[in-house]
């Protein structure tokens, strides 16, 4: 009840956005502790120290489920609440200079709605008319989904190319590891440039790949971060749920 009701709280969401994000490992989460209270009301901080311990109990799916419940208390946020609030969620996901899956997502999913509120739109020039000009990009975004979870080489090969079979492209699956998602970031960077009619099929390819063996939180959490990242709906079964 505490962070359900925290998610609602025009004060208490940004809290609960900084409790979700303090790392599992306890040197880091001190070092992050000690960084909020040197930048936060003693309130807020207050706040932050009540939630931490029911959130480190929350799954990936729950924890992207309360930030989504959380967006419209933080769209009420001044512009410079917004401006602080960006800097710390940056200083707690670097805290330990690696990003895992959640901080990627919850990332994508605050930029995609916060940013656009409090910075207004960006537009974005159509740079490629066919998905066949950015089949390597569409190669290293099946091979993150492909490879989230296992490393069984023909579990990966399996759902790469039932993601590439709904393209309708040709690539090759890369299993490289891809170190705090930085080939992924680069890849969707130019996919975001892909014509708006086309991003579906982008996301029916990242489906594909995901389901044909069964989903798995780590897919459905890429999925969800994906599809925040190129502005493109997922369908509803794959979206954010409910807790």
């Amino acid at each position: 009840p505490t962070i359900t009701g925290a998610a609602h709280d025009p004060y208490a969401a940004r809290a609960l956005v900084y409790a979700l994000l303090l790392a599992a490992d306890g040197t880091v989460r001190r070092s992050q502790i000690m960084q909020l209270q040197a930048r936060l009301p003693a309130q807020l901080s207050a706040n932050v120290a009540s939630m931490q311990t029911a959130a480190q109990d929350l799954d990936a799916m729950q924890r992207l489920t309360l930030i989504s419940m959380s967006l419209p208390a933080l769209k009420t946020m001044s512009a410079a609440q917004y401006t602080g609030f960006v800097a710390d969620v940056l200083a707690l996901v670097c805290a330990d200079a690696r990003i895992d899956l959640f901080e990627w997502v919850l990332h994508r999913v605050l930029l995609k709605s916060l940013k656009p509120h409090f910075e207004g739109p960006t537009r974005l020039r159509v740079r490629h008319n066919a998905l066949g000009s950015v089949a390597s990009q569409i190669a290293e975004m099946l091979s993150a989904i492909a490879c989230a979870e296992t490393r069984d080489p023909a579990a990966r090969q399996h759902a790469f190319a039932a993601g590439i079979a709904a393209m309708q492209i040709d690539a090759e699956l890369n299993t490289l590891d891809d170190t705090n998602f930085v080939r992924l970031n680069d890849a969707l960077r130019e996919l975001r440039a892909v014509a708006p009619l086309l991003k579906p099929r982008l996301l029916k390819g990242c489906a594909a790949c995901a389901l044909v063996d069964g989903i798995s939180v780590a897919q459905r959490a890429l999925l969800i971060g994906i599809a925040a990242t190129l502005d493109c709906p997922l369908p509803p079964d794959l979206a954010l749920g409910n807790i």
